[in-house]
């Protein structure tokens, strides 16, 4: 009995697992043939897969295989995801590019949409501002350009108003940044769409704990968390735990922040999600600063700095020197504390200084594509009125010639018609010169023949009919 039991289990995993490993083809060719051309549609079926590069690389070959342009950009968008929560910047932005692409051969405004918000998040994290902000005003441009918009491209409204939001964070701009994240909310909401709103709520904490308003922050962290939870959004669990973590640290419940903070750790490092990673260690040895955990603390600090510096994250490199400064001063140790203060400062200069150095480098970039822009367009006017103005003379020779010839052959019509005016007249001048000459010639030759002829047969009578026809 208990050998059928096992041959039926094995059996049934078995087939399980054979089901398994074909079902994203399946799913493949399922979108395939349903031809859906939506990002819900297509998540609906795919999402399970889009957490895995390796399945989602599977997904844009056979897309591309099969010409199906939809299912191309939604796996190329969701590569540059995976490649983003990596910090694999510089690949996230080819991918995104690509995705754009695509987006762009299928003619799809929704799949568009979604790329150029994907890369002004990209760009946003490299804190390369002012490029984040245009990728996401060509995204809302582009969206609020379509009539009747389907719910995707409300959606892409939607992201392009909380990205705008997060920009305006990073540039300490907190009440426009706030005024974007409510905007993003009322199309959430017409949606349905939770995760959104979780996303939003999220983003509004920042900017209110940012403004010193902790309180207020925390009650929308615990909102963001109460939607996450619901949906199982790991991700999403990681990062509001962290920031509720952070209020309670500046609250001084350090234990309930170091039981959330060991809680997020094992569950950020299996994500993979580098960003995050580096905070909930700056964010565990900030905890034990403050607990007097010394040497736990300054471990965790130097390992969440070793980590910002591998993958570039600025932002968590200054948060590392400034709470390692505040160990070191806590520790008595004041020659560190005010050298990791002085990095820090500097630090923090540097990345304002490079902010503004991108921004303005941006601007260059983007006055210099304008430019050639302009320089292209002129020259293309310029071949436009040069074209126009050669067929305005092809145009006038051809009628020029057409003119001349019909001219020509109206002069020959009339020369001719007035030479056959005149030979006629000549005819007729001729015949009429003829005639004068053959008269008297005919008359005397007759008057001769009558002479003759009354000479001979009548001499007599034929003189008073000479006489009358002489009177004639």
């Amino acid at each position: 009995m208990n050998k059928l039991l096992i041959l039926l289990l094995l059996t049934i995993n078995l087939l399980f697992s054979q089901k398994k490993k074909a079902s994203l083809e399946e799913k493949i060719q399922f979108v395939i043939e349903q031809h859906f051309d939506t990002y819900k549609d297509l998540n609906k079926n795919l999402r399970y897969f889009k957490r895995d590069t390796i399945q989602l690389k599977k997904m844009i070959t056979t897309f591309k295989e099969k010409h199906f342009l939809y299912g191309q950009t939604y796996a190329e968008n969701n590569l540059g995801i995976r490649y983003r929560n990596y910090s694999l910047y510089n690949k996230a932005i080819a991918t995104h590019k690509k995705a754009l692409e695509t987006a762009k051969k299928a003619n799809s405004i929704e799949f568009e949409v979604f790329s150029l918000n994907m890369l002004g998040v990209v760009y946003r994290r490299m804190d390369a501002n002012r490029t984040a902000l245009d990728y996401s005003q060509e995204a809302l441009e582009l969206a609020d350009n379509v009539k009747n918009p389907n719910e995707g491209i409300l959606r892409g409204i939607a992201i392009a108003h909380n990205s705008m939001g997060n920009i305006y964070l990073l540039l300490k701009q907190y009440d426009l940044a706030i005024n974007q994240f409510e905007k993003s909310q009322i199309i959430e909401k017409s949606i349905h769409n939770e995760l959104g709103l979780a996303i939003n709520y999220q983003n509004v904490g920042y900017a209110l704990e940012a403004q010193g308003k902790i309180d207020e922050a925390l009650a929308y962290y615990q909102k963001s968390l109460k939607i996450n939870k619901n949906r199982n959004n790991k991700l999403g669990l990681v990062i509001c735990n962290s920031s509720i973590a952070n209020v309670y640290i500046q609250q001084g419940k350090l234990q309930k922040a170091l039981q959330l903070i060991q809680t997020n750790l094992p569950i950020v490092e299996k994500l993979g999600n580098k960003y995050y990673h580096a905070y909930e260690l700056l964010d565990l040895g900030w905890a034990q600063t403050k607990l007097n955990q010394f040497n736990k603390a300054e471990k965790n600090l130097l390992k969440g700095l070793a980590m910002a510096k591998k993958y570039n994250l600025t932002s968590a490199i200054s948060t590392a020197y400034t709470n390692l400064s505040e160990l070191h001063e806590l520790k008595s140790d004041f020659k560190d504390a005010l050298k990791y203060q002085k990095l820090s400062e500097e630090f923090e200069n540097k990345i304002i200084n490079e902010r503004n150095s991108q921004y303005v480098n941006d601007l260059i970039i983007k006055y210099d594509s304008e430019r050639k822009n302009s320089q292209i367009d002129n020259l293309a006017k310029q071949n436009e009125i040069a074209q126009l103005q050669l067929a305005k003379n092809r145009n006038l020779l051809i009628a020029s010639m057409l003119f001349l010839l019909f001219s020509s052959i109206i002069v020959y019509i009339v020369y001719k018609n007035q030479d056959l005016i005149y030979e006629k007249e000549k005819v007729k001048l001729e015949q009429t010169a003829l005639r004068s000459q053959m008269n008297p010639h005919f008359i005397f030759n007759s008057l001769n023949s009558i002479k003759l002829y009354t000479k001979v047969s009548h001499p007599i009578k034929s003189i008073p009919f000479i006489k009358y026809f002489l009177k004639m």
